[in-house]
């Protein structure tokens, strides 16, 4: 979830308070302004914790089904796909959350993006989950420098699922 999001919540939320107290400073009356303030405060506060929250959800979403992932691409790789050939596999699996954003690699693949330049990009995007960067960032050394990659995919797998 980009950061834009968070921010235009903010200044909506912020916007809306200072509207408030603005108005309560136009009534003249300090029990109406006290009043406004605290309601302020609160449409300020709110949205906030909830987006945060949201937030939260999708990033723990996507770590739970990331493993699952990340197995389907070894066993793809395996058979012998490649890793654009496979990711276009993973489309058509529900990996919940993770759905989306396997959908969103496919489509900059389609487009001619190069694979470590699509996991770099789903990287940035879901950089808040240190579980997720750090598989994607051994996902990335291991297809550069080759080799037993689809079990490097597994042990991927194995350990995140043994970290949750």
């Amino acid at each position: 979830m980009p950061e834009g999001k968070e921010r235009k919540v903010m200044l909506g939320s912020i916007g809306a308070s200072a509207a408030l107290i603005l108005a309560g400073i136009a009534l003249g009356d300090p029990g109406v302004l006290g009043n406004l303030f605290l309601l302020a405060v609160i449409i300020t506060v709110i949205p906030f914790v909830m987006y945060r929250y949201f937030f939260y959800l999708w990033i723990k979403g996507l770590e739970g089904q990331f493993p699952n992932f990340v197995r389907d691409l070894a066993d793809s790789k395996r058979s012998g796909m490649s890793f654009p050939e496979a990711i276009k596999l993973s489309t058509k699996a529900n990996y919940g959350r993770l759905t989306a954003e396997i959908q969103h690699m496919h489509n900059k693949l389609s487009w001619g993006v190069p694979f470590l330049r699509v996991l770099e990009l789903f990287q940035e995007r879901v950089k808040a989950s240190k579980l997720i960067t750090e598989a994607l960032t051994i996902i990335r050394e291991s297809y550069k420098s080759g080799g037993n990659v689809s079990g490097t995919l597994d042990a991927i797998a194995e350990d995140m699922v043994m970290l949750k």
